[in-house]
């Protein structure tokens, strides 16, 4: 299974809403996209994260190269930072997991 932790902080409270309708359309397509195994999001301090478990990469990439994530990449660029950690899992991990994964070893976008 591939695991994904995203981590993405708003460059302006100003952009909460536009990020809201991004997030969570991204986030129902995820749910609802075929090799979805797990999702889940929070908000950690200020960083606004989700954390999905896919069949495999293959499945992970299907989802962010489609529909609204693939809209709602381009527009964060303009309104918030991040990072993404990828990698492989038997199990989706507990938030304090996760959070270390993506605090330690989580890729600038």
């Amino acid at each position: 299974m591939y695991l994904v932790v995203t981590g993405l902080t708003l460059r302006s409270p100003l952009y909460q809403p536009l990020f809201l309708y991004h997030a969570i359309r991204s986030y129902e397509q995820a749910r609802c996209h075929p090799g979805n195994i797990h999702h889940d999001q929070r908000v950690i301090g200020d960083v606004h994260h989700t954390l999905t478990l896919w069949e495999s990469v293959e499945t992970s990439r299907a989802y962010a190269q489609s529909g609204h994530h693939r809209r709602a990449v381009a527009a964060f660029a303009k309104i918030a930072t991040g990072k993404v950690y990828s990698g492989k899992a038997a199990e989706p991990p507990d938030w304090g997991h996760a959070r270390t994964l993506w605090d330690e070893f989580g890729i600038a976008v």
